[in-house]
């Protein structure tokens, strides 16, 4: 049962990354030759590289809570904008509480909108945001759209549902994907999670 219920969730997953991808591969095509200079993992998956990153523990955990780590074991490629270990504890209880089994639908649909389709490293971003006049906007793997823009050279991310975030620290690249570090979790300022005694 245990193995169904997971295959469900990834199968879930899976369908809900055939969203529209114009922007950011064109993204990727222009900032090529500056992606190769993010410090690599070559022989790890995604999640592999996620797992070993000194401040991405969190996101790591998130993703094994979430059943989601066998996504970025897969041949599929991903950018996670993967949230600081910093920046999950900012949450206080609300991060404690996503990282719960009984929370797992909601986290799973709050780690979808930090993940973008392909290979998008921040010079690609970069570019894409001075292609578009000073913004690029993608969509994520969960439907939502993620706003880049530059300030003082760094970029901004600003999800749809309101939430902030910059980026903060070197991306490392696996053979799956990319990880880029952020200093906020892209939640809504007004989430709240359910008491536990009103939980179903």
């Amino acid at each position: 049962m245990k193995q169904k219920r997971q295959t469900r969730t990834v199968g879930r997953w899976l369908s809900a990354t055939l969203v529209p991808l114009a922007l950011a591969t064109a993204a990727c095509d222009s900032g090529e030759d500056a992606e190769r200079a993010a410090p690599s993992t070559q022989g790890e998956t995604l999640y592999q590289a996620i797992a070993r990153h000194p401040d991405m523990r969190t996101t790591s955990e998130a993703l094994s809570v979430a059943q989601l780590s066998e996504v970025f074991d897969g041949a599929g490629s991903y950018t996670v904008l993967a949230p600081t270990d910093t920046a999950f504890e900012s949450l206080g209880d609300r991060g404690a509480q996503l990282l719960t089994v009984e929370e797992r639908p909601v986290l799973v649909g709050l780690l979808r909108e930090h993940v973008l389709p392909g290979h998008v490293a921040p010079a690609a971003i970069v570019a894409a945001i001075e292609a578009g006049g000073g913004s690029a906007t993608m969509t994520t793997v969960g439907g939502g759209a993620v706003s880049f823009q530059l300030d003082r050279g760094t970029i901004v991310a600003k999800h749809s549902n309101g939430a902030v975030a910059r980026i903060a620290g070197e991306p490392v690249e696996s053979d799956n994907g990319l990880a880029v570090p952020i200093d906020s979790v892209l939640i809504a300022p007004d989430f709240a999670l359910a008491p536990a005694s009103k939980r179903p």
